[in-house]
């Protein structure tokens, strides 16, 4: 039986390159990803420019199991490498990542390879986090008050990210790029309220309606319980997008 561990453990930032994945969670639902699509995994040692197609079994929170190579010598060169480069395409994004593999042994790899889960994975065209479109069946409704007079605003969020938001404003502000709305709550799925400072970063007319108002806006210094919240949202749509997408292709 394959042992898998269960602790998230956030991994540790190597870089702040807004193309790297390096939150655990995110690493693991990618890893997921590839596997339930059985998207190929091409491989190759170091020091060399031979690569191998496999594909990943099982994702686990900690530890991903690799189907072994067919080719026993390529089987054997995999082995004595230190380091292991891998890439898939997911949705149009060749990304790349490195392998550790737990046991480089060939009696403890006969069927498989146990790799460790990744500190990094490679993404080309990686927002500073990702931003997953708001499905036209789910509503996020945002309230918040504005100005001196605390006037009451209210919206809709069509995107979301672990560092922002894109809103729809049902009515026109003169807000400023930086400015700053304080105490805004956002009613995230399955019940989550949110309640987050932000800042204004881009304001322009609504175009589907000149009476509404379309912003951008980044979340001010949350706290970690609101930071675990909004990242738990943008992976819960983040998966959602990705079994619509499926469901359309199939």
């Amino acid at each position: 039986m394959l042992s898998f561990f269960s602790s998230k453990k956030d991994t540790k930032k190597s870089a702040k390159n807004p193309k790297f994945i390096t939150n655990s969670d995110e690493i693991y639902k990618m890893l997921k990803h590839i596997c339930v699509d059985q998207l190929p995994l091409i491989i190759s040692g170091e020091n060399t420019d031979q690569e191998e197609t496999t594909y990943i079994l099982k994702a686990g929170t900690e530890l991903f199991i690799i189907d072994r190579l067919e080719d026993n010598s390529s089987h054997e060169k995999l082995l004595s490498s230190p380091n292991i480069k891998a890439r898939a395409n997911v949705d149009g994004v060749n990304i790349t990542f490195n392998i550790t593999l737990e046991n480089s042994s060939p009696q403890a790899n006969s069927n498989y390879y146990r790799a460790v889960l990744p500190q990094e994975i490679y993404n080309p065209q990686r927002r500073n986090n990702f931003r997953a479109l708001i499905p036209s069946d789910i509503k996020i409704p945002f309230n918040a008050r504005y100005g001196p007079d605390e006037t009451q605003i209210t919206g809709e969020i069509i995107d979301l990210s672990a560092e922002g938001a894109g809103i729809i404003l049902d009515g026109r502000i003169f807000a400023r790029k930086g400015e700053k709305i304080r105490a805004c709550t956002f009613q995230m799925p399955k019940g989550i309220t949110v309640t987050a400072d932000i800042e204004i970063r881009t304001t322009r007319p609504c175009v589907r309606d000149d009476r509404m108002m379309r912003i951008g806006v980044r979340f001010a210094s949350p706290n970690r319980k609101t930071q675990k919240q909004i990242r738990k949202t943008v992976l819960l749509l983040e998966e959602i997008q990705r079994r619509q997408k499926k469901n359309k292709n199939s």
